[in-house]
């Protein structure tokens, strides 16, 4: 049975999300929020990326930003089929 590429596989994930395999990889927490929208009703998330073992930071961090700049009911126009 071959082996399977590690490498391979790293390079296959930037094909959908080309901004997370570098933390999965070095082992950094990392956490993508939706904290805005584009004109056009898209969101635009915003990575962080924290030191090795802070995980907790995010999740905090994670936390209070939802209670500040909520996203869990916002919906673009795309997903409520209204656009133009």
């Amino acid at each position: 049975m071959e082996r399977p590429d590690p490498l391979n596989a790293l390079s296959l994930s930037d094909r959908f999300a080309p901004y997370t395999a570098l933390w999965n990889v070095t082992g950094q927490p990392a956490i993508s929020l939706p904290l805005f929208h584009s004109d056009d009703g898209l969101p635009v998330g915003v990575q962080l990326v924290g030191p090795p073992a802070g995980d907790t930071i995010w999740l905090t961090l994670a936390g209070q930003l939802e209670q500040t700049v909520p996203w869990r009911r916002k919906f673009s126009p795309l997903a409520l089929g209204t656009q133009e």
